[in-house]
C-alpha cells in the first residue's frame, strides 16, 4: 500500500465497541491511524474533548504507536491536507449511515480528488451502537457493558 496512514474522524462521544472495531479492522490496512476528535455544531456532546482523547488512550494503551489522537474544527478534508493524509476511514452500520456517509464522500470528492474514503460495515455485533444510544443509556444508569469497554465505564462511572 503507498500510503501508510489514514484518519478515523468522529465525535467519539463516547468511544464505543463499533468506534473499536472500525479502528481495529483499519489497522489491518494502515500502519497508523490517526483518529481526529472534531466538534460537530449539530451534536451537544456529553464529554469533553479531553475526556474523549482519555477514553482512546486508556483503550489503545498499549498501541500508541499506531494509534495518533488529534482534534479538529472545521472540514475533514481540509485536516487531510493539512497532514497530507490521502484516506479517510468512516464506519457504516446500515443504510442510512451509508446514504449521509456517501453523500460526504462525494462532497469531498468535489473539494479533493486525492482523497479516497473507505467504508468499513460494521458486524452484527455492533451495528446497534451508536453514540447517541449511549449517552442515552449513560444518562438514565443502564448498563453499559455490551456497549463500551470496561476501562471506559470505570472512568464514566467516577464523575
Amino acid at each position: 500500500m503507498k500510503d501508510k496512514t489514514a484518519i478515523f474522524p468522529g465525535t467519539f462521544d463516547p468511544l464505543t465497541f463499533g468506534h473499536i472495531e472500525i479502528i481495529n479492522n483499519s489497522l489491518k490496512i494502515f500502519e497508523k491511524i490517526i483518529i481526529v476528535i472534531g466538534n460537530n455544531s449539530t451534536k451537544k456532546q456529553m464529554f469533553d474533548v479531553e475526556k474523549r482523547k482519555k477514553f482512546i488512550q486508556v483503550v489503545y494503551r498499549e498501541n500508541l504507536d499506531n494509534i495518533l489522537i488529534h482534534e479538529y474544527d472545521g472540514l475533514t478534508i481540509e485536516f487531510c491536507k493539512k497532514m497530507n493524509i490521502h484516506h479517510i476511514i468512516r464506519g457504516v452500520r446500515n443504510t442510512r449511515d451509508f446514504e449521509y456517509e456517501n453523500d460526504l464522500f462525494h462532497a469531498n470528492q468535489n473539494l479533493n480528488k486525492k482523497i479516497q474514503t473507505l467504508f468499513f460495515p460494521t458486524s452484527t455485533k455492533t451495528n446497534f451502537i451508536s453514540s447517541s444510544i449511549v449517552r442515552d443509556i449513560i444518562l438514565h444508569n443502564g448498563d453499559l457493558k455490551n456497549f463500551l469497554p470496561d476501562d471506559i465505564i470505570n472512568m464514566i462511572q467516577k464523575n
